[in-house]
Formats: structure tokens, sequence, C-alpha cells
């Protein structure tokens, strides 16, 4: 799940609903902003199981014309029984991947 992450969105209802399905049995990934500062990134993407910050900043069509995120961006994975400590890691990003071969 993607959510719409503009000022004014509201980023914490969706990524509550993915912990609660996770809580309730099911896996949810999530791709958000990494916004290390906000109530629901403490209250629910550190009890996911696996966290993946993306290197660089993700790039995107809009309109047909190339654009770069205006923030670094985060995977989140979380699945049933988590609450601990989540695996932490690094991804790669399409571009930044591209650059290195």
């Amino acid at each position: 799940m993607n959510p719409p992450y503009g000022r004014g969105q509201d980023v914490y209802s969706w990524v509550k609903k993915a912990y609660d399905t996770a809580q309730a049995g099911g896996t949810g990934v999530c791709l958000l902003p990494a916004s290390v500062d906000t109530k629901w990134f403490h209250h629910f993407v550190l009890k996911a199981a696996e966290l993946r910050f993306v290197r660089d900043r993700l790039w995107f069509s809009l309109d047909g014309t190339a654009a770069r995120a205006n923030h670094g961006s985060i995977v989140v994975v979380f699945r049933p029984g988590t609450g601990e400590v989540p695996r932490i890691g690094v991804m790669d990003n399409c571009r930044t991947a591209k650059e290195k071969s």
C-alpha cells in the first residue's frame, strides 16, 4: 500500500489499518515517507517486522516526465505476531541500482 502523503493527508489511518490487519493475521507491505518524527511512525512502524530504508530518493513519472520525490522513503512490512524490534536494512531504488552497474 502506498498512501497519499502530501500535507494534510491522513497517513496515520492508512498505517494503522496495515498494522491492525497484521495483528489480525494478515501481512502488509507499505511504501511510506521516512518520517521518523511522526506519531504513526512511533505508534506502528517501529512495531513492524521489517523496515527497509530506500537509498536516495525515489523517481517516478509525472505526466511522462521523470520527477524525484521530495523526501526519503521506507518500505515497511507488517506480519502477524510482530511487535518486537524490527529487522532494519537499506535497499537501492531502481535508479541507484542502475548507477552502480
